[in-house]
């Protein structure tokens, strides 16, 4: 259900982007060493990033509810 929302889309795709960004640096060439870097990384991500990244998502969900769901021309995707 979750995956479904736009906004919850949007979080996730950045989470992963992220993620993916620091997991295949070194280029692991064994699925171990992929899952260990998966761990490794979802561990390092600080809580601060995560409040920031679901605020910026109810900012958007809010702006959403104002605008009664119609298209958000002037939103700003922040990093």
């Amino acid at each position: 259900m979750a995956s479904q929302i736009s906004g919850f889309n949007s979080i996730r795709h950045f989470l992963m982007g992220f993620l993916k960004s620091k997991v295949y640096v070194n280029k692991p060439q064994m699925i171990q060493h992929l899952q260990d870097n998966i761990c490794h990384e979802i561990e390092e991500i600080q809580p601060q990033m995560l409040l920031d990244v679901m605020k910026n998502a109810l900012k958007r969900a809010q702006s959403c509810i104002a605008n009664r769901g119609h298209h958000l021309v002037d939103i700003i995707f922040q990093s």
